[in-house]
């Protein structure tokens, strides 16, 4: 029988990762961009904590952010393995 670890549990990979996923894009997107000013770095973390809670409350935002990580975990997986090749070749 495979025993399923804390990183395999539905919490975490329906709830914990893609928000954490929406918590930091957010965050990034309004530290870059200074939308409330410079050094509001608490309003910045609480206004992409609140749009990290909404997305991943709703079903449908849940499930599309699950399958973007999946994306994501493949895509950077083939750029690693491209700039490794490319590394070398150069």
């Amino acid at each position: 029988m495979v025993e399923e670890t804390i990183l395999q549990s539905w919490i975490f990979t329906k709830f914990i990762l893609p928000f954490l996923l929406i918590f930091f894009i957010v965050f990034g997107i309004l530290e870059k961009t200074k939308l409330f000013g410079a050094d509001k770095k608490q309003l910045n973390a609480l206004t992409a904590f609140v749009v990290g809670l909404i997305l991943v409350s709703a079903i449908s935002w849940t499930l599309i952010v699950s399958n973007l990580v999946l994306f994501l975990a493949v895509a950077l997986v083939v750029m690693f393995v491209g700039l490794l090749l490319w590394g070398f070749v150069s």
